[in-house]
């Protein structure tokens, strides 16, 4: 499959989509066999924290995994959260390996999807449902009254 331009030829084959908690997925397995069976040469990084030697980065209160996955020379990086069940941020003294080899995973499979492997699985994914999503707002304890203002209807 070597052509001038492989992420067209990787975003042109379609996946099997499974669902889970109303969430959209293709398996890290499938996309990584079919990857590195057009390109051999493709391969990924789990990418380690130099303070500590881990897979975990603090980020506020939570906690992120970075992966990046590298085809013909081109190399596209994923970092997420660390989610629960549920989906939802773990507090980062409360994060365990499992959620860490789970949240890796998912970056994996977001890394690859940025070279075309099922990346119509993540469009839209950063636009928000009308019907169901309501306006988030963060209030940060250092925000002036004026500026809180402005991001108020956010």
């Amino acid at each position: 499959m070597e052509t001038e331009n492989y992420f067209k030829d990787l975003s042109k084959i379609e996946w099997e989509v499974s669902k889970k908690q109303n969430l959209s997925y293709i398996s890290w397995a499938n996309a990584w066999d079919m990857l590195k069976k057009e390109y051999p040469d493709a391969n990924y990084e789990k990418i380690r924290n130099t303070l500590d030697n881990s897979y975990l980065f603090k980020s506020g209160t939570g906690g992120m995994c970075e992966v990046s996955v590298t085809v013909n020379g081109v190399t596209h990086y994923s970092d997420l959260p660390v989610l629960d069940f549920t989906n939802q941020p773990v507090p980062y003294d409360r994060i365990d390996s499992f959620q860490i080899n789970k949240t890796l995973q998912r970056a994996f499979t977001k890394a690859m999807a940025m070279h075309g492997i099922g990346l119509y699985v993540y469009r839209w994914e950063d636009l928000p449902n009308k019907e169901t999503d309501q306006p988030r707002i963060v209030i940060l304890p250092d925000f002036t009254d004026e500026i809180f203002k402005k991001f108020k209807e956010v």
